[in-house]
């Protein structure tokens, strides 16, 4: 969905709450966002759900150096590699592509490069995104290790070449972009073992 002010992206197989676009833009226009997330839920087959963890655990409105929070979140974990529940001012999309070359993290390799121009950041709690995840999704979606692992690494390339545009170019930062194949690896392996647990027993949080 595109309009003269913002866009939002939506997976074939995904749903949005009947207002979400309505309750994520009067956030935008509210805190003037470029970039506006909310929470997901995780719809299975069957009608199971799982609720992650949101990209925060409070209502936040990020500017200027807070919004390395942001970044950091990219470096450790991915909870902001998804498209799909942001509300994004279209004027920051313009020129940007999605690299196909990636088997997976190509979300969080648009999502490094449209963060260059985001001023101001807003997420909310409240959930208004349903992700489909089918069978092939919680074991991986047929990917290999080495797959998944070249994929990584070169999103961390993607984001050290961010470090100086962000001002954050140091060796804190430096060191999280080079770990950040090997956390995440780890990270997954973790939640696709609590999500098959949850799947199993019914409705829970991840």
């Amino acid at each position: 969905m595109l309009d003269s002010e913002y866009a939002a992206f939506l997976d074939a197989d995904d749903v949005w709450e009947k207002d979400m676009l309505a309750a994520l833009r009067g956030y935008a226009e509210k805190y003037d966002a470029d970039v506006v997330q909310c929470r997901f839920v995780y719809d299975l087959p069957g009608g199971k759900q799982i609720l992650p963890k949101g990209a925060f655990n409070e209502n936040v409105l990020l500017e200027g150096k807070s919004l390395r929070r942001v970044y950091r979140r990219m470096m450790t974990g991915i909870n902001m590699n998804h498209v799909c529940m942001k509300l994004i001012r279209s004027s920051l999309i313009s020129g940007l592509r999605f690299d196909t070359d990636l088997k997976t993290a190509e979300d969080l390799d648009f999502c490094i490069r449209l963060f260059h121009n985001v001023k101001r950041y807003y997420f909310t709690t409240g959930i208004l995104y349903h992700y489909y995840r089918g069978h092939t999704s919680l074991t991986g979606g047929g990917l290999s290790f080495s797959q998944k692992f070249s994929a990584n690494r070169r999103v961390s390339r993607t984001l050290a070449k961010a470090l100086p545009v962000w001002g954050i170019d140091d060796l804190f930062y430096r060191t999280l972009t080079y770990l950040r194949p090997y956390i995440i690896i780890v990270s997954k392996a973790f939640r696709t073992i609590r999500e098959k647990v949850v799947a199993g027993a019914g409705k829970g949080k991840v």
